[in-house]
């Protein structure tokens, strides 16, 4: 008990509180009725406004998710082969950059360690198929973020795109 003890004194002067040496059982058990409780601190604008950026990371990664999926789909190429048109190729292609923009974004805007890995591990993924990607007309830009030449992109063949892709 001793350990959790100070973790919550640590907790509590992080938080501003005043430190009473008030065992955490005993703090569980008074509730939110306390002023100066952990629970109420917890509460405090800055954990809302980051649990607000995490739930916003998670429909941005699921979104970015969704559209990965869709652009690996061999439906999507073996129309695009039959009808000649790399229009719905194009705008997947965007849907994909996009939420990977969006992506990226969020991962700047967390203070987490682990997805400043992410983010990292982001970039790795074009970097290792920047040869291929460039080809087809998708760029990295200096922030991190990737940018589309409709044209280079449009004029490329559907087996150089899907291999890319």
């Amino acid at each position: 008990m001793r350990i959790t003890t100070q973790m919550l004194n640590a907790s509590m002067r992080k938080a501003g509180l005043p430190i009473n040496n008030v065992s955490l059982l005993n703090y569980i058990n008074s509730g939110s009725s306390s002023p100066n409780s952990l629970l109420r601190a917890l509460s405090k604008k800055g954990v809302n406004t980051e649990n607000k950026s995490y739930e916003k990371l998670k429909g941005q990664a699921e979104k970015l998710q969704q559209s990965a999926e869709e652009m690996a789909s061999e439906k999507l190429f073996q129309e695009a082969r039959t009808s000649g048109d790399l229009q719905s190729v194009y705008q997947k292609a965007q849907d994909l950059i996009k939420n990977y923009n969006s992506t990226v974004k969020s991962l700047k805007n967390t203070s987490s360690p682990l997805n400043q890995g992410y983010r990292q591990l982001m970039k790795e993924a074009y970097t290792d198929g920047k040869d291929a990607l460039e080809e087809i007309g998708i760029t990295m830009g200096s922030d991190g973020s990737l940018k589309i030449d409709g044209d280079k992109f449009k004029a490329s063949d559907v087996d150089k795109l899907e291999e890319a892709l």
